[in-house]
């Protein structure tokens, strides 16, 4: 007759180790694989795509650069015309007849 419990008694039989065992290495090469090849690959293609990323903010960022550059030096060119103006006004172009000179003539007749 067929006895029951003398079979599962036996933890490890042929059958299951013919079915386990190549699950079990299966397993312990995949899960080396994913270690040592897999992991390392995916943290170096974050560490690309975050460089990635930053580039195509900074050239995002470059036409609005570019546009505050052109404003910032048209504002410094009308600086330096404004400049070259006051010193012409206040130093005069020869002679000393200049703004100050002038006003302290002006002052001297009006006391």
């Amino acid at each position: 007759m067929f006895n029951p419990k003398k079979r599962e008694n036996n933890l490890l039989t042929p059958e299951k180790a013919a079915t386990f065992l190549p699950i079990f290495i299966s397993s312990f090469i995949s899960i080396f694989i994913i270690i040592f090849y897999a992991y390392p690959q995916f943290t170096k293609s974050n560490k690309v795509n975050l460089e990635l990323n930053e580039l195509i903010k900074k050239k995002d960022d470059l036409e609005n650069l570019r546009s505050r550059y052109k404003e910032i030096n048209q504002k410094f060119l009308k600086l330096n015309k404004e400049k070259e103006r006051l010193i012409k006004l206040i130093s005069g172009s020869s002679n000393l007849e200049t703004l100050l000179s002038k006003l302290g003539e002006l002052g001297k007749k009006n006391n």
